[in-house]
């Protein structure tokens, strides 16, 4: 009979045989369970998104809690999501991405609010980068930096677009440390960003439920947004028959500036 010495030894190396097969089959399990999984959709009368599985609105996160001002950009919040998972001991989540929206004053530009907004914040304030993007097919101004958030720091990264004489701001944050790795989560969110045209819409709207037409409100709003499929270049239109198939095609009667082009 073995000693149990050898018999544990023998145990040991059998169970690291089995963990060193069994290990990359359960990662690869879990890898697939992920992907598979799809993305959550955020939609609002004025703006789309989609977001990461498992990321929950903050209304989900604080049941009751309604949308207020975010001091810092004294801007209103119209929509914040947030990974449940980064929560701490102290903060419910550390990772988020808050959309804004405030009004330009009069006089002003993008640029101008913009660097007057940073400047005016309290410091500290470590800036990464600074740049210009695109946000919704929007031009955007992007600001990457750091600053505390109570006692630990975060680090941010804000998108500005102007639309309409108005300011939307993105702004996504984090753990510093894990900033980097989740930039396919916040490209979840900034990639699919897409801003309905309200006056146009709501007009649509009215011409639909006077014509009765067959082409629902829904499909016809995911048509409506700033993309380079719906709007008409050359006549500066936009045309929202033209991905329609005939049979499902009425146009509104009248001097509509909706025509068929």
């Amino acid at each position: 009979m073995k000693p149990w010495g050898a018999c544990l030894c023998g145990l040991r190396r059998a169970a690291m045989v089995a963990y060193r097969w069994v290990s990359p089959l359960a990662l690869a399990a879990l890898a697939c369970s992920q992907a598979g999984q799809q993305a959550r959709r955020f939609e609002s009368e004025e703006i789309s998104f989609d977001y990461p599985p498992g990321w929950q609105t903050i209304d989900q996160v604080f049941p009751g809690q309604d949308l207020g001002q975010d001091r810092r950009f004294n801007a209103q919040e119209i929509a914040i999501v947030v990974d449940p998972d980064s929560s701490t001991p102290w903060e419910k989540y550390t990772v988020a991405v808050h959309l804004l929206k405030k009004t330009l004053p009069p006089n002003a530009s993008l640029e101008e609010l913009f660097h007057q907004t940073y400047a005016e914040m309290p410091p500290p304030l470590d800036e990464v980068s600074e740049s210009r993007t695109t946000l919704g097919a929007l031009p955007a101004l992007e600001k990457v930096y750091r600053q505390p958030l109570g006692e630990p720091w975060i680090q941010l990264r804000d998108l500005w677009v102007e639309r309409e004489r108005g300011i939307y701001i993105l702004s996504c944050q984090a753990f510093p440390a894990d900033f980097d790795k989740l930039q396919a989560d916040f490209a979840t969110i900034t990639d699919s960003l897409a801003f309905i045209m309200i006056g146009l819409f709501q007009q649509t709207e009215q011409i639909f439920a006077r014509d009765n037409a067959s082409v629902s409100l829904r499909a016809l709003r995911e048509k409506l947004y700033y993309d380079n499929h719906v709007y008409h270049h050359q006549h500066c239109q936009w045309n929202p028959f033209r991905h329609y198939g005939r049979h499902n095609q009425r146009q509104p009667s009248g001097n509509s500036t909706l025509r068929h082009l």
